[in-house]
C-alpha cells in the first residue's frame, strides 16, 4: 500500500480551506465571482505591482470605477475594478477597493500614478469601459491620466454600433450576453456603492469588471463579422474622445443671472395666473392636471364650441366623471342621459389662440413658461460644479440615427429665438478675457438630401445660397422671389408643408396644423411633391431608397457608410411598414448629418495644435450647432479657420454635390445668438 506524504495532505487541506474560505469572505486574497474567473484583492503597492507583473506592451486593460456620480472634480473614486487580458487571451482580475480599511492600504494616489505609469510608457495600447467618457472624466481628474481617441474602447458605444435598435446598452442590460447575473439588489447598488458591506463592495465591482472585458471580447467579434471594427475606430471612438473633451471642458454659467430669471419668472408668471382667474371668474389652476376646470371654463364659462372628445363621459345630472369601467353608469342616477367630455388638450388651445382668444394664449404662454422654470431654470444651479460649470454628459448612443443627446441638462432641448422668452441661454457666458464662437449648419438635412437624390430644383436653390422653402413657396403661389421674406405666409406654410413631407406627416394634421381645409392642405403637399418629384414620385429617390433598403435586409448606409437598420421594412402590418419607410427616408439626411457633426468634431483636433487648444475649446453641440470657447484677440482667424474645416471636406476625399454653409457668430454670451 502507497504510504500518504503528511506535508502534501496538509498543503492541499490548507489549499481547500483557502479555497472554501475565499467563497464565504474576502479575508483571504482572491475570490471567485463568475463561474470560474479568479479576482484578485488588491490591497498594497506589492499587490499592484505583482498584479501587472509580466505585462507585455500593446496590452488591453479593462477599468471599472466606483464614484460619487457626477462630480468628478469635488468627488471621490471608492473602488476600481481592473481587468488585464494577457498574451494567452485569457483574462486576469483584480480590485482596489478603498472603502475597505482594513486591509486596503492603497489611495487613489498611488493607483493613479502607476496606471499612468504603464499608459505613458507604451503597455497599455486599449483601455476599455463601458461607459467610457463617465470613467475618463474621473480618469483625468483623480488620476491625471488623459486617453486620447486612439487607445480607446466603449463597449456601450460598441454595443449600439452593433445594434443600434437595442432600447438598452446598460451594463445591466447587456450583461446576460458575457453569462454575468446581477440580482435585483445587486442592480441598484451603483447608486449606494458607499453604504453596501465590503463583502458586496467586492462582488459586485468584481462582476462589472468581468462583464466588460467579455462584452469587449464579444463586441469586437461582433463587430469584426459586420466588417465595422476600423470604422468603430477611426470613427466612433475618435468622435467619442471629442464628447469626452466637451464634457471635461464644460461651458460657464452666471449663477446670479439664473436666480435674477427665477424671480422675474416668477413674477410674471403671478400676473399671467392672476389675469387668467380674472377672466375665468373663479380660482383657475392654469396646469394640466387641472382639466376638469379648464373643460368648465373652456365650454360653459367662455362659450368655445369642442373640436374632439374624448373617451370619458360624465353624467348630465350631477356632472359626476364616468369610466369605461362602470360603463359609463352614474351610480347616483343610474338612469341618467350621460355625455362624452370635449377636450381641452393643448390642439384646442392652439386652435383658439390663432383664433384670437386671450384666454387660450395666455394660458399656452403660462404653461410655456412654466415648462422653462421646471425644466431649466430650477434644475441648473444643482448641475453646476466647483469649477462654475456645468459638464453636460453626451449620449452617443442616444438615436438610432447616429445623432447626438444628452443629459444633465439635455442641452439638445435649450429653447432658442422666439422660444428662450426669458433667456435660459444668456446664463452661458464667456468668462473674463473670452468670447464665444457660435456655429450653425444651415438646412443641414435639406442639403445632404440635395446630394443623394440629385434633385435639379433643390441642388440650383442651394448652389445660388437661395431660400428653399422661399423658391417652393415661388412656385406654388406663382410669386416671384423678391416679393417673399423669411417671415412671409407663404415661405411658413411652405416650410411646415415641407417638413410635414419630409416626416411622413399626413393631409390632415397638415391642415390642422396651418389651420387650413382639407382640401387647401392636399393641394399644398401635391404642388410640393410635384415640385420635387426628384424625390417624391413614384419613380423618385425615396421609392428607390425603400427599394434598395429592401435588397440589402432592411439597412441603408449613412454619407461615411454607417449603417442603420430598419427590420420592420418587411412587416405584413401595413402601419408598421410604412412607418419603418418613413424612419428610412428619414434617416439617411439625419444619420449623414450626424456624420458631417462627428467630422467636423474630429478635424476640429487634428486642425488646431496643442498650443492653439490652450485658446480654444469645444464646449457644446446642439443639433447642427457648435459653441466654442476662444481667448480673446484669436477669435477672429480662429472664426475663419473653423467655418473652413466645416465646409469644405475635399481633403478627407469628401466631395458633396451640394454646398454646405456653416454661419459663425462670435458673441459674448450664448443668448446673443438668434
Amino acid at each position: 500500500m502507497k504510504s500518504l506524504n503528511p506535508i502534501r495532505m496538509r498543503k492541499k487541506k490548507q489549499e481547500l480551506t483557502t479555497g472554501l474560505r475565499s467563497r464565504r469572505s474576502f479575508v483571504s486574497k482572491s475570490f471567485y465571482i463568475v463561474s470560474d474567473e479568479n479576482i484578485c484583492c488588491i490591497y498594497t503597492e506589492r499587490d499592484l505591482a505583482k498584479f501587472f507583473i509580466g505585462m507585455k506592451k500593446n496590452s488591453v486593460l479593462t477599468i471599472d470605477l466606483e464614484d460619487t456620480g457626477n462630480d468628478f472634480i469635488d468627488g471621490e473614486i471608492f473602488c476600481a475594478g481592473f481587468g488585464l487580458k494577457q498574451s494567452n487571451g485569457i483574462w486576469k482580475y483584480g480590485i482596489v477597493n478603498f472603502l475597505d480599511e482594513n486591509n486596503c492600504e492603497l489611495d487613489n494616489d498611488i493607483v493613479g500614478a502607476f496606471i499612468k505609469k504603464l499608459y505613458d510608457n507604451g503597455l497599455i495600447k486599449t483601455i476599455v469601459a463601458h461607459s467610457f467618457n463617465h470613467e475618463y472624466k474621473w480618469i483625468r481628474s483623480i488620476w491625471n491620466l488623459d486617453i486620447d481617441g486612439y487607445h480607446r474602447f466603449c463597449t456601450l458605444v460598441a454595443g449600439w454600433f452593433v445594434n443600434e435598435n437595442r432600447l438598452s446598452q446598460g451594463l445591466k442590460d447587456v450583461c446576460k450576453e458575457v453569462q454575468v447575473f446581477y440580482s435585483k439588489d445587486e442592480k441598484k447598488y451603483g447608486a449606494k456603492f458607499s453604504e453596501i458591506d465590503t463583502d458586496k463592495q467586492y462582488r459586485y465591482s468584481g462582476k462589472d469588471i468581468v462583464a466588460e472585458s467579455r462584452l469587449f471580447d464579444l463586441r469586437t467579434e461582433q463587430l469584426e463579422e459586420l466588417e465595422l471594427l476600423e470604422m468603430f475606430y477611426t470613427q466612433e471612438m475618435l468622435f467619442n474622445w471629442t464628447c469626452g473633451l466637451m464634457e471635461w471642458n464644460g461651458a460657464y454659467v452666471n449663477k446670479p443671472k439664473i436666480y435674477d430669471i427665477y424671480i422675474n419668472l416668477n413674477h410674471l408668471l403671478r400676473r399671467i395666473a392672476k389675469g387668467l382667474k380674472k377672466i375665468a371668474g373663479r380660482e383657475f389652476v392654469p396646469t394640466p392636471s387641472a382639466s376638469k376646470q379648464l373643460t368648465y371654463v373652456l365650454f360653459d364659462k367662455l362659450g368655445l364650441k369642442p373640436l374632439s372628445f374624448g373617451t370619458a363621459k360624465t353624467c348630465d345630472t350631477c356632472g359626476k366623471n364616468l369610466s369605461k369601467k362602470t360603463d359609463y353608469k352614474c351610480t347616483e342616477h343610474p338612469d341618467s342621459s350621460t355625455s362624452f367630455i370635449p377636450s381641452s388638450g393643448a390642439d384646442t388651445l392652439e386652435y383658439y389662440q390663432k383664433e384670437g382668444n386671450k384666454f387660450c394664449d395666455m394660458l399656452l404662454e403660462y404653461r410655456g413658461l412654466a415648462k422653462l422654470r421646471s425644466t431649466y431654470i430650477e434644475p441648473l444651479p444643482n448641475m453646476i460644479l466647483s469649477d462654475g460649470r456645468i459638464h453636460t454628459s453626451y449620449k452617443q448612443h442616444g438615436t438610432k440615427t447616429g445623432r447626438l443627446s444628452s443629459i444633465n441638462p439635455n442641452s439638445q432641448n435649450f429653447p432658442a429665438g422666439d422660444k428662450d422668452k426669458v433667456g435660459v441661454r444668456s446664463v452661458f457666458e464667456a468668462p473674463k478675457g473670452w468670447v464665444f464662437i457660435d456655429g450653425d449648419y444651415s438646412q443641414l438635412e435639406p442639403r445632404l438630401l440635395a446630394h443623394f437624390s440629385e434633385d435639379p430644383t433643390l441642388l440650383k436653390t442651394y448652389k445660388n445660397n437661395l431660400d428653399t422653402y422661399i423658391i417652393s413657396a415661388t412656385k406654388v403661389f406663382n410669386m416671384k422671389y423678391s416679393e417673399i421674406t423669411k417671415e412671409s405666409e407663404e415661405r411658413d406654410i411652405m416650410k411646415t408643408v415641407a417638413l410635414a413631407v419630409y416626416y411622413g406627416m399626413g393631409i390632415k394634421s397638415v391642415a390642422k396644423k396651418l389651420g387650413i381645409s382639407y382640401e387647401q392642405a392636399k393641394h399644398f403637399v401635391d404642388e410640393y411633391k410635384k415640385l420635387y418629384s426628384r424625390i417624391f414620385g413614384k419613380y423618385g429617390f425615396k421609392n428607390w431608397l425603400i427599394e434598395t433598403a429592401k435588397e440589402n435586409r432592411g439597412t441603408i448606409f449613412t454619407l461615411l457608410g454607417r449603417p442603420r437598420r430598419v427590420p420592420e421594412i418587411f412587416s405584413h402590418i401595413n402601419g408598421v411598414r410604412f412607418h419603418a419607410e418613413r424612419q428610412l427616408f428619414n434617416s439617411l439626411p439625419q444619420g449623414s448629418a450626424g456624420d458631417i457633426l462627428r467630422l467636423l468634431q474630429i478635424r476640429f483636433y487634428e486642425e488646431f495644435s496643442f498650443k492653439e487648444l490652450q485658446n480654444i475649446m469645444m464646449i457644446f453641440q446642439i443639433h447642427d450647432e457648435l459653441l466654442f470657447q476662444c481667448r480673446n484677440g484669436y477669435q477672429l482667424e480662429y472664426e475663419k479657420r473653423i467655418k473652413h474645416i466645416a465646409e469644405d471636406f475635399s481633403d478627407v476625399g469628401l466631395e458633396l454635390r451640394c454646398p454646405l454653409v456653416f454661419n459663425t457668430k462670435i458673441v459674448n454670451n450664448w443668448g446673443e445668438v438668434k
